[in-house]
């Protein structure tokens, strides 16, 4: 987003690209769809194994539909801190390709806007119009209370990915991180699964 220069010859330097000659993001492929990066965009630092994540979640989503969702229920997942949509796009993309489920809608939020061009790009070249394989996928800039207290009606699946102090603003209240209308917001709704790259609850 700005370039930073220095004196010393030995130190990096992060130049903004010449977008004549070259992308402003990066391609990465993970367990088979191919993902655009950006410089503004966060991305995981080990990517062998958050590719192993993704096969192992894409495998308990299939596992889950067949076992807790009626044949042809519709599918409706809501990612939160989403990023440019990769665990979302790669659920969502597993599950239209299930022969267990029917529709396949997908609602990516995260409060960083300069995601968004980054989601539309990935989410046409994995679900592109004359495609094999169809689903409604959107993003939205908004954070995660956001997201929670307007939670699409009918949203079965939630996707959790969230940095490191959860999914509120931090509380200083006897040193706890606060997050409790969150919690309360995702009991209350009809989520039937919550996938987050660290555990599994269905």
């Amino acid at each position: 987003m700005r370039a930073m220069h220095t004196k010393r010859p030995e130190a990096w330097q992060q130049v903004r690209p010449d977008r004549a000659e070259r992308p402003a993001h990066v391609i990465e492929r993970l367990d088979g769809l191919d993902f655009s990066f950006g410089p503004a965009s966060f991305q995981q630092a080990n990517l062998v194994v958050f590719e192993k994540m993704l096969q192992d979640m894409k495998e308990m989503l299939l596992e889950t539909l067949s076992q807790r969702f009626g044949h042809g229920e519709q599918v409706h997942i809501l990612e939160l801190c989403s990023g440019v949509g990769v665990i979302g796009l790669s659920l969502a993309h597993a599950a239209a390709n299930s022969k267990e489920v029917g529709n396949v809608t997908l609602v990516s939020t995260d409060v960083n806007p300069n995601c968004a061009e980054l989601f539309k790009e990935n989410a046409s070249r994995i679900f592109p119009e004359d495609g094999p394989t169809s689903a409604d996928v959107k993003f939205s800039a908004c954070s995660a209370s956001e997201a929670l207290s307007s939670m699409p009606d009918g949203a079965n699946v939630l996707v959790l990915d969230p940095p490191r102090r959860g999914l509120a603003e931090r509380q200083l209240r006897q040193r706890l991180v606060g997050g409790e209308e969150q919690a309360a917001a995702i009991c209350n709704s009809k989520v039937q699964v919550v996938a987050c790259h660290t555990w599994w609850w269905s």
